[in-house]
């Protein structure tokens, strides 16, 4: 856990959730993720207009994070969760950096319990790729930091519609009458029995036309399909220092995301797919003046052009 009082959301309130609106997935005191706001650098990083959480940096860009429950200051506001506040890095005199990798591949993992029927397994191929590098432009008083990190999947999604062959079928009630019509010893009855069998029966095979295209729909909506994402997120922050009373900050962040046959999966078929694709471009200026006396004061500045396309 995170912090006292403060949990996973609940998956039932987050699976009925629009697709795509991405929240910080944690549940203060009770309250759903998007009672919560999200600060970077101290300003707003939640949209407007659904309470979304906005692509955030490279968790390896992350200096520090705060976490407020409640009793917020002045500064913070707009919640009735709880407030997550997160500090970028910024560069030092050495240059720094690094660089990695986190990948999985189906060869490695164990066999999916949904692929069972397949002859091999299908694709989950995940790569999450990324770097970091700062350092001084000017020593003491100027300095960069860069990170980027990206997110490719190229995994497969399952549909289970016919992995239980009895909704085909009659069911039990049915089959009682179709069996004691058959079993009457009257020709007319047994005629009609053996066509109700075949009127309730979802099969390739079918006297219908109507029962075996059913069978064809559903059997090309089951098993296993592709679930495509290319997602990249790059941030760039220079610091410099003004005097000994002022410093100031530049930080642009750039979020690329696109996504495939989101929504397929379990009892929904791939015509029930649809894409995601967002483009997500932050700035943010700050300035920090320190006046004698200890006292200080901050500005903020934050312009943001973000697109979303279903």
């Amino acid at each position: 856990k995170l912090t006292p009082g403060v949990v996973e959301e609940n998956p039932v309130i987050s699976s009925v959730q629009v697709a795509g609106i991405a929240t910080s997935g944690l549940s203060f005191t009770g309250q759903t993720g998007r009672a919560n706001s999200v600060l970077i650098d101290g300003v707003d990083n939640n949209d407007s207009s659904s309470n979304r959480v906005r692509p955030t940096i490279s968790q390896e860009a992350v200096s520090e994070f705060q976490i407020n429950r409640n009793g917020y200051n002045a500064e913070f506001g707009r919640a009735s969760g709880g407030v997550i506040n997160i500090v970028s890095k910024g560069g030092a005199n050495q240059f720094h950096g690094n660089l990695y990798n986190y990948f999985r591949n189906e060869r490695l993992d164990a066999r999916s319990p949904f692929a069972g029927a397949l002859q091999q397994d299908p694709p989950f191929r995940r790569n999450q790729p990324g770097f970091t590098f700062g350092g001084p432009i000017i020593k003491d008083r100027a300095f960069f930091f860069t990170a980027y990190e990206g997110l490719i999947r190229r995994e497969s999604c399952f549909t289970s519609i016919l992995f239980d062959p009895s909704i085909l079928q009659p069911t039990a009630d049915q089959q009682s009458l179709i069996d004691a019509l058959i079993g009457s010893g009257a020709p007319s009855l047994a005629a009609q029995g053996r066509q109700l069998q075949a009127l309730l029966t979802t099969a390739p095979d079918s006297p219908f036309p109507l029962n075996r295209n059913t069978f064809n729909l559903l059997a090309s909506s089951n098993g296993a399909f592709p679930l495509i994402q290319t997602s990249s997120t790059g941030s760039v922050r220079l610091d410099y220092g003004l005097s000994e009373q002022d410093f100031i900050f530049l930080r642009g962040s750039l979020t690329n995301d696109s996504q495939h046959n989101i929504g397929v999966g379990g009892q929904f078929g791939p015509s029930s797919g649809f894409d995601i694709g967002s483009r997500d471009n932050t700035i943010v200026l700050g300035e920090t003046h320190v006046f004698s006396g200890g006292a200080s004061n901050e500005f903020r500045f934050q312009f943001v052009r973000n697109t979303y396309n279903v």
